[in-house]
């Protein structure tokens, strides 16, 4: 079995947690139906993690996601409670997490690769055919093993969006050199075929391939591939992923940033951490450490002041929501310097252990900022982890 690194940062990266100011609006439904998909969603991030992490033996961290589920399971029920009885939406807050992932497909083994025709996306019939008379299916060949490469079709799906959804499994060998010699050369090759009625031989709509380069570094390559008859595009795409185990470089350790949705009043995920970490077992979370840095909040509270002074004196209209945004941050300034003021020894060391976390957060961001070319947001972050770094002096 693949190993995986050392985590290059703390033990307890998965609870680094910064606020995000961040405004939902819409009607009463849309908001609900806006929440609940995104707490969804977050079951769904923590079951993958849990199952790579499962598959790799490192049980703290699937304890922390599924006690992470658990929490987002509770504020699903809470919010569906409230929408069934008509009561009014739950207050409630987001939240940026730096979460480790891992790049592995943990369904399946070293000696699998999985391909996935998902669906047909707006095929422009043929000439004499109409969009509802369509009847296509998909034909396509993995190049591998290159001396016999094996082929499969799916089943046929009428109309010009059809749903095909349907997985196909081949033995790999992803330590050969023959499998790597594929990635680096081969594409999985497809053809659409519709059916030109009773007693006539069905015809090739469009073709298109996949390259499988990406395998160097990614476990599964998603795309929508334009179909073509030779160089000339027909019109449409087809969806499909190839999936593999791991890259064939090996198994990734990295840091992924989501943003968080929070139901107020129900179990919070960070509280129960900070609380497993702190002396008092017994801290509400009103008293917990904050765990976003004061000295942070300030500078870019007192730099938005700056943009909004500037925007008055040359007579702009403020938009509603940085005026809200204002007072969201002067509200959260304002209620970290309290507990800190009032902070004892104890919520002062928890305080700094929540900044030393928030420097792998900046550092971690800022890397993969200059990595995608944007040297002025990783500037940025970098500058908030100086101004951590300093914090972090004046409290000891």
């Amino acid at each position: 079995m693949a190993t995986i690194p050392d985590l290059p940062t703390v033990e307890d990266s998965v609870e680094t947690a910064m606020e995000c100011n961040e405004e939902v609006t819409g009607d009463r439904g849309e908001m609900f139906s806006r929440l609940q998909t995104s707490l969804k969603r977050q079951i769904q991030i923590c079951e993958t993690n849990r199952k790579q992490f499962s598959k790799m033996g490192k049980i703290s961290e699937v304890e922390k996601f599924e006690q992470m589920a658990r929490s987002s399971r509770q504020d699903l029920d809470t919010l569906v409670g409230a929408h069934t009885h008509g009561d009014p939406i739950p207050r409630f807050h987001y939240e940026y997490r730096t979460l480790p992932s891992l790049k592995l497909c943990a369904d399946l083994s070293e000696s699998q690769a999985e391909v996935v025709i998902v669906r047909g996306v707006q095929y422009t019939p043929p000439s004499g055919y109409a969009a509802k008379d369509l009847d296509t299916y998909i034909k396509f060949e993995f190049p591998f093993p290159t001396d016999e490469p094996p082929s499969e079709k799916t089943h046929s799906k009428e109309g010009d969006n059809p749903e095909y959804e349907q997985s196909f499994k081949f033995p790999v060998n992803l330590s050969s050199r023959s499998f790597a010699g594929v990635v680096k050369r081969k594409s999985v090759k497809f053809e659409v075929y519709y059916k030109k009625g009773f007693l006539r031989s069905d015809g090739v709509f469009g073709t298109a391939s996949l390259k499988l380069t990406d395998f160097e570094k990614k476990c599964e390559i998603h795309e929508s591939l334009q179909l073509t008859e030779g160089r000339k595009q027909v019109g449409g795409k087809l969806e499909v992923k190839v999936r593999i185990y791991r890259p064939l470089s090996g198994i990734k350790h990295e840091f992924v940033r989501e943003k968080w949705l929070v139901i107020d009043g129900s179990s919070k995920i960070t509280t129960q951490m900070a609380s497993s970490r702190s002396p008092s077992k017994s801290r509400t979370q009103q008293n917990s450490a904050p765990r976003d840095s004061i000295a942070v909040l300030k500078w870019t509270t007192d730099a938005l002041e700056e943009k909004l002074s500037a925007m008055k004196a040359k007579r702009m209209v403020v938009p509603k929501e940085i005026l809200a945004k204002h007072e969201s941050m002067k509200r959260n300034l304002a209620q970290g310097q309290n507990i800190l003021r009032q902070a004892d020894s104890s919520l002062r060391q928890e305080y700094v252990q929540n900044l030393q976390q928030l420097l792998v957060t900046y550092h971690t961001e800022a890397k993969q900022a200059l990595q995608s070319g944007n040297k002025d947001k990783a500037k940025q972050f970098m500058s908030k982890k100086n101004i951590v770094e300093k914090e972090i002096q004046s409290l000891r």
